[in-house]
C-alpha cells in the first residue's frame, strides 16, 4: 500500500493552554489561525507542447532571441507546478482547520508551509526567468521592478527568505524569538520577515498572480517573441 503525506497527519487533543506553545515552537501566529480564505486556482492547462512547436521546431536564430525562448520556456514548466502547490497548500490547511477546536494537527499545517514554499519557489524561478529574459531581450516587459510594492517583488522577497532561512536561524539573537519557519500562514494569506519588517501577501493576491502567469504562460505558448 502507498503511504502518503495525509497518513503523517495526527490530531491532538486539545487542552487548556494549548495555544500558549502553537505560536513559539509550531508557527508564527498559529494560535490565530481560524480560517482560510484562499480562493481557488484552475489547473493550467499543459502549454509547453504549443510553446516548444512554436519556438522550437519552427527555430528561432541564435543570439538573444534564442536564449530568451529557453528562458521562457523554463518559465512556462514552473507555473503549473506552482498552482498545483498553492491547491494541495491549501487543502492542507483545511484540513488543519478542520479539527479545531477540539483538536489541533501542526503536520497539516507543516504540509500547507511546506508545499506554499514550493509554490512560492516555482513563482520565483519563473519570475527569474522573465526578468533574464528582458535583460537579453528588451522587448520583453519586466515581471517587476525593484522598489514597486507589487505581489511579484513581495513574492520575490518570500523566496528570498525560503531560500535563506538557515542565515534566520544562525543570525536569531534571541532565543525566545527563534524562528520556527521561513513563512506563515494567516487567515487572508502569507507572512515573511524581510530586514527586519513584516512582508505580507494575502490568498486573493497569490490567486491572482497564479492567474496571471497562467495566462501569461499561455500567450506566450501562441504567439512569437515580440520584435526586436
Amino acid at each position: 500500500m502507498d503511504i502518503t503525506e495525509d497518513d503523517f497527519i495526527f490530531v491532538f487533543p486539545t487542552t487548556d493552554g494549548h495555544t500558549s506553545v502553537l505560536n513559539p515552537y509550531f508557527g508564527t501566529n498559529l494560535a490565530d489561525l481560524t480560517e482560510c480564505t484562499a480562493p481557488d486556482v484552475q489547473i493550467m492547462p499543459e502549454y509547453l507542447l504549443a510553446y516548444w512547436w512554436n519556438h522550437i521546431i519552427q527555430q528561432v536564430d541564435d543570439g538573444p532571441g534564442r536564449a530568451a525562448v529557453v528562458l521562457i520556456g523554463t518559465f512556462i514548466r514552473n507555473i503549473g507546478p506552482a498552482v498545483f502547490d498553492y491547491r494541495a497548500a491549501c487543502r492542507y490547511v483545511r484540513r488543519y482547520l478542520s479539527h479545531l477546536p477540539n483538536g489541533t494537527a501542526p503536520m497539516a499545517y507543516d504540509l500547507a508551509v511546506a508545499r506554499f514554499e514550493s509554490c512560492i519557489l516555482r513563482i520565483g524561478v519563473a519570475i527569474a526567468c522573465v526578468n533574464g529574459a528582458t535583460k537579453i531581450y528588451p522587448p520583453l516587459p519586466p515581471a517587476f521592478t525593484k522598489g514597486d510594492g507589487s505581489v511579484s517583488e513581495r513574492v520575490h522577497l518570500f523566496n528570498n527568505r525560503i531560500k535563506h532561512f538557515g542565515s534566520d536561524i544562525a543570525n536569531a539573537a534571541d532565543p525566545g524569538a527563534m524562528p520556527t519557519a521561513s513563512i506563515w500562514i494567516t487567515n487572508n494569506g502569507l507572512g515573511c520577515h524581510h530586514k527586519g519588517k513584516d512582508v505580507f501577501v494575502s490568498f486573493v493576491e497569490l490567486a491572482a498572480l497564479l492567474q496571471d502567469l497562467s495566462g501569461e504562460a499561455e500567450y506566450r505558448a501562441e504567439n512569437p517573441l515580440p520584435a526586436s
